[in-house]
């Protein structure tokens, strides 16, 4: 299945998730619907990354091995050239003290991990509201 390559001018998301199967399913749908699609596979990766792409959005595991999604959130955010992503932790736990975790890191929400990665592209959508109506 070949994915559609992203239009000129597409909002640019960065997914962040240590696990392959889902960096791979999450670049195809987010691809085929639009987006400009950049994959990270851990913390540190997922700090390059923004700084050299400055994504409009990054959608953030939480658990990975190194260093977690809270600790990468606030450092990516603490990024000049990051002030205007937004970060979208996804987690299969959510406990209310994960949920303050990712406040008080900086996320502009938290939203349960899912395996329909066409969810995903909605919660981008939502999120990224110019990208809903062809920015």
């Amino acid at each position: 299945m070949s994915a559609a390559p992203a239009r000129a001018g597409a909002l640019s998301v960065l997914v962040v998730d240590d696990e392959e199967d889902q960096r791979i399913l999450a670049a195809v749908a987010l691809r085929e619907a639009g987006f400009e699609v950049h994959v990270a596979f851990d913390g540190q990766s997922a700090i390059a990354s923004a700084a050299r792409v400055r994504p409009d959005l990054v959608l953030m595991d939480v658990w990975m091995p190194g260093m977690d999604g809270f600790a990468a959130c606030e450092r990516i955010l603490a990024l000049p050239e990051c002030r205007r992503t937004q970060v979208i932790i996804l987690s299969g736990d959510d406990r209310p003290d994960n949920v303050e975790r990712a406040r008080t890191a900086g996320a502009t929400a938290t939203v349960p991990k899912m395996w329909d990665w066409r969810e995903y592209v909605r919660t981008v959508r939502e999120f990224l509201p110019a990208a809903a109506s062809g920015r």
